[in-house]
């Protein structure tokens, strides 16, 4: 995952929602994915969260908005307005909580209640550092998955394994897929539109130079 250098090189802005059972380690997940770095005594998240990050993707620079949901049922009232405009999400549960793994389908549901268009979605198993307190299997998170018809990874927020390759495609999708429905060439021309305006404002600011 590459970082952008300028904003102003953002050729598309995605909306990401990251959605799960409270305590499956989605915060986390997002700290690790943004800062490289995990809290044990990070808090449970209070309505919702944003975070912005820039990566590329096929060698265009996205931004991806990140948005981290509480989990508990009653902060379920707070989130719906979110839902909006969504580009892709992530539907997470932690390896030692089976409750959690049962309520994928819940996600899925309520996700599939508030949008109306076919946004790509990805599977992801948290805490699989935690091998002995192992309860899902890597064979039920499969079989999920299968079922489900969603992307499959295995990841750790603790360690940082497979959390920016599990995102990246998750954010691949997305792009991809809003690329395809774009007129031909309308990202382009829209990148192209903005280095043109950028170019004038230098050219502004030069002469206002010259002239001072």
């Amino acid at each position: 995952m590459s970082p952008v250098e300028s904003p102003e090189d953002v050729v598309c802005t995605l909306k990401i929602l990251v959605l799960g059972d409270a305590g499956v380690g989605k915060s986390n997940l997002v700290l690790r994915l943004c800062d490289d770095r995990f809290d044990d005594n990070l808090q449970f998240t209070i309505g919702i969260d944003f975070r912005s990050l820039r990566l590329t993707v096929n060698g265009d620079a996205v931004q991806a908005k990140i948005i981290d949901t509480a989990g508990q049922e009653r902060f379920h009232s707070l989130t719906p307005s979110t839902y909006r405009n969504l580009n892709g999400a992530a539907l997470v549960y932690s390896v030692m909580d089976i409750q959690s793994f049962f309520n994928v389908d819940k996600w899925l549901d309520q996700l599939a209640q508030q949008t109306q268009a076919d946004i790509p979605i990805v599977l992801i198993a948290n805490v699989t550092d935690r091998k002995s307190d192992r309860i899902v299997t890597s064979e039920d998170g499969r079989r999920l998955a299968q079922r489900l018809d969603l992307q499959y990874f295995e990841v750790s927020a603790k360690t940082g394994k497979n959390v920016a390759h599990a995102f990246q495609s998750l954010v691949t999708l997305a792009y991809l897929r809003e690329k395809r429905k774009q007129p031909t060439n309308a990202i382009e021309r829209s990148a192209t539109l903005r280095v043109s305006d950028r170019n004038r404002s230098k050219s502004k600011g030069r002469k206002k130079k010259c002239c001072a």
